[in-house]
């Protein structure tokens, strides 16, 4: 196929000649139409031209940066491992990778070993950890715990804000939204649940498992033990009680020595101290009242501020409020005083046989010493 020069063409219209019929058809052979394809082939030197390479010299920069000599452009740490302390997103297929050697953070979640040059630390959460400056084996889980610790060791915090003001208090463990949150510097303290001992700063020893259990605790001698949702929960400045149940012990607050076991056992003491009630609501009414006794359901209910009084299996009666010294075993047996009340039949069969008083003396019993008359009545020798 013959090809009409491009300039010949443009001769003709420019001065008017007439192409022969043969270069009429070389004039349309010499375009293609915009659609048609066009082979590589056809197209002189382009083979040529895409088989052939740069010469190293022709590449000067990339991006800006001079490129001096050959070879593979290689991003690494001093280590050699394609990871970066400062520059994110290098990160390869290697096992137990190392990011960078230091604390990264995920969806604004720390995750790490914490701040400082303490060892053994382990943190996963925002703000976790993050002041520290030599404490050690602290394990930091949620937001914001162990937040202010800088020296503190062998914590452990799991839960929102839990030891969250800790600095230098150690072996305390706390699990629960805000359990120790305020916990400075006392030490071997155990909180599980939800502001569990959330206000303690510097009362060491205790222990409080429940929702708000011991949660107002903020100082004093320590060594409570409080088991139960509201558990001793307005105790502030006490020492040496333990508590079992949902809100025993739950107004007590500078009250000591006292033992409570079951559901308000005690749930009204303020400052009474060395009481030991046991069962559901038992010495529940008491108040500043100290040493007594409850043992069953409702045990001694009406004491408020009575001391030294033993109820077992009885609930006594509304005057006892303020009494001291009785001694109730189910409402049967009841000394007040000097008064001693009996309601059933008692057998004792040893106690010896007189007539009257007089001769249970001249025998040799003495006032208080109980003898029974012929007929089976019980006597005290007075």
């Amino acid at each position: 196929m013959a090809i009409q020069a491009l300039d010949t063409i443009k001769n003709w219209f420019k001065t008017g000649l007439k192409p022969t019929q043969s270069q009429f058809w070389d004039t349309w052979d010499s375009f293609r139409h915009k659609n048609e394809r066009v082979l590589i082939k056809e197209v002189e030197g382009l083979d040529e031209l895409l088989d052939s390479k740069t010469d190293e010299t022709d590449f000067k920069t990339i991006n800006g940066e001079t490129i001096i000599g050959s070879g593979d452009i290689t991003l690494s740490s001093g280590t050699g491992l394609p990871v970066s302390g400062t520059q994110s997103g290098i990160v390869d297929n290697s096992s137990l990778q190392e990011l960078g050697g230091t604390d990264k953070l995920i969806n604004g979640v720390r995750v790490g070993a914490g701040s400082g040059t303490g060892t053994s630390n382990t943190v996963l959460g925002v703000n976790a950890l993050s002041t520290s400056t030599s404490g050690s084996n602290n394990t930091s889980v949620g937001f914001g715990v162990l937040e202010l610790n800088s020296t503190g060791s062998s914590n452990t915090g799991l839960g929102e804000s839990s030891l969250h003001e800790n600095t230098t208090g150690s072996f305390n463990d706390a699990f629960g939204r805000r359990a120790l949150s305020k916990n400075t510097t006392a030490i071997a303290n155990t909180a599980v649940g939800s502001y569990a001992l959330s206000e303690n700063i510097t009362s060491p020893h205790n222990v409080a498992i429940g929702c708000s259990a011991l949660s107002k605790m903020g100082s004093g001698l320590g060594q409570s033990t409080a088991i139960g949702a509201f558990c001793m929960s307005d105790a502030s400045s006490t020492d040496k009680n333990a508590a079992i149940g949902t809100y025993a012990l739950r107004y007590n607050t500078s009250g000591f020595s006292n033992t409570a076991i079951g559901h308000t056992a005690l749930g009204l003491n303020t400052s009474g101290h060395s009481n030991n009630a046991v069962g559901n609501y038992s010495l529940g009414a008491v108040t500043t009242g100290y040493g007594n006794v409850g043992i069953g359901k409702f045990a001694g209910k009406h004491i408020t501020t009575g001391n030294f009084n033993i109820y077992i299996g009885s609930e006594g009666t509304a005057e006892d409020a303020a009494s001291s010294s009785i001694i109730n075993i189910g409402n049967r047996f009841i000394a007040k005083g000097s008064k001693i009340s009996l309601t059933g039949i008692l057998n004792i069969g040893t106690a010896p046989v007189y007539p009257d008083n007089s001769t249970a003396l001249t025998a040799g019993l003495t006032a208080g010493d109980i003898y029974r008359t012929s007929t089976g009545i019980l006597m005290i020798a007075y």
